[in-house]
């Protein structure tokens, strides 16, 4: 038995010194970036008026990797909240899909533009998709910021600007 569980310790040591190698050298700015940051508000700038809505109830998390993946996560806010997954309705199924955004894929960021290329996603429609990003990084937080597209909501078309803070 001593020998099996000096083996066995041997083994994981071994393991672990294999898995603790350094990280792949970034290929451009990814060092800024690497880590978890939480979502602290989305700012919607409507094209057709101008007028601008910043929401801060939506919580979400988005990590960069160093070996170059990003994973990202976005709960809108109100969501429906049902009793159980077995009385869950099909229009409360509806909106949890609605207020739910997630994927992940390798990254790319060349200090002005970060690119997300999309090889899993929740809104299937981004499978296999680029996604870019303009980011302005300040002190603990990255700023992205999207060109025109519809709001989640209502379609309308609009800039969004994310900002997120980096998890300590």
């Amino acid at each position: 038995m001593r020998q099996f569980l000096l083996g066995l310790a041997l083994a994981l040591c071994t393991g672990a010194t294999a898995m603790s190698a350094e990280p792949p050298t970034p290929k451009g700015h990814e060092s800024e970036l690497w880590g978890t940051y939480k979502l602290v508000s989305t700012t919607f700038k409507l094209m057709d008026t101008g007028e601008e809505e910043t929401w801060t109830n939506d919580a979400g998390y988005i990590t960069y990797t160093r070996e170059g993946r990003m994973f990202v996560i976005i709960i809108r806010d109100p969501r429906p909240h049902p009793k159980s997954i077995a009385a869950t309705t099909d229009a409360e199924r509806v909106e949890l899909t609605k207020t739910a955004n997630a994927y992940s894929g390798p990254y790319t960021f060349d200090g002005k533009d970060i690119v997300h290329h999309i090889d899993i996603a929740s809104n299937g429609v981004w499978n296999d998709t680029v996604q870019v990003r303009h980011a302005r990084m300040e002190g603990d937080k990255v700023i992205l910021s999207v060109d025109p597209t519809g709001r989640p909501t209502d379609g309308r078309l609009s800039t969004t600007t994310l900002i997120w803070q980096k998890v300590k």
